[in-house]
């Protein structure tokens, strides 16, 4: 293996992460996620790395919360526990579990830099395990996106009457001032169905969606907040 240019690699994933490249090399980017699946590989376990230390940190935030509730006391909060959500009374045992993942991603995130090549599967059981975990997160996750600031997002490109061809990848870029997940939406203006949909991690601020993925009509695009969209014709 080389490994001076995989820490190469590390480094230019780690700038576009950040939202550093130029422009000239935000085209090599691009290209090298379609051209080199290694590459991309190596991109997306770092990007789910990041994901993983982000959802951790939410779970971290809840505990917070709740030992503040019980160390005031119900009297002096004014607040039954009818009304705090169901997962909060069990958030130990989520957080227990959020850490037993985090310890398996960042694990499977190493051994995949030091040899990409080498398949690892898990048994049903653990797939299992970790679905479970997986659909807490979700939950707690879809609670965060719901609240996102809409001053907080930015949307560049495509622009509003931007018009795109169906047969060459399309480029979405914006800013997001936060650090809570959010989902990336593109959506049929006329009859406002979704038909592309994905969870968008904190550190991310482009998305290429690859040639023919969209057919020809009028779409919208939008980070978690509707009502703050972009509107583009794809031919």
């Amino acid at each position: 293996m080389n490994f001076p240019e995989r820490n190469n690699d590390i480094d230019f994933i780690e700038r576009y992460l950040d939202g550093e490249l130029t422009p000239e090399e935000q085209q090599s980017f691009n290209k090298r996620m379609i051209d080199d699946q290694e590459f991309k590989e190596l991109v997306e376990a770092r990007k789910e790395s990041s994901e993983l230390w982000v959802k951790a940190r939410t779970y971290a935030a809840i505990k917070e919360d709740v030992k503040r509730i019980h160390s005031k006391g119900l009297e002096e909060e004014k607040i039954s526990l009818r009304t705090i959500p169901a997962f909060i009374s069990q958030y130990k045992y989520y957080a227990i579990a959020a850490s037993g993942l985090l310890l398996i991603g960042v694990i499977a995130a190493l051994i995949f830099i030091v040899n990409p090549n080498k398949q690892n599967t898990l048994s049903d059981n653990d797939k299992n395990k970790l679905y479970q975990v997986q659909n807490a997160i979700d939950q707690m996750v879809k609670g965060k996106m719901e609240t996102v600031n809409e001053k907080a997002i930015v949307l560049l490109k495509p622009d509003s009457g931007a018009i795109m061809s169906a047969q060459k990848d399309i480029l979405f870029q914006w800013k997001y001032k936060n650090d809570s997940p959010v989902e990336f939406v593109i959506s049929n203006e006329n009859s406002n169905t979704k038909v592309f949909t994905k969870k968008i991690d904190p550190l991310e601020n482009s998305l290429l969606i690859p040639a023919g993925t969209l057919m020809p009509g009028v779409y919208s695009w939008y980070i978690t907040v509707q009502k703050i969209k972009r509107t583009f014709t794809v031919k």
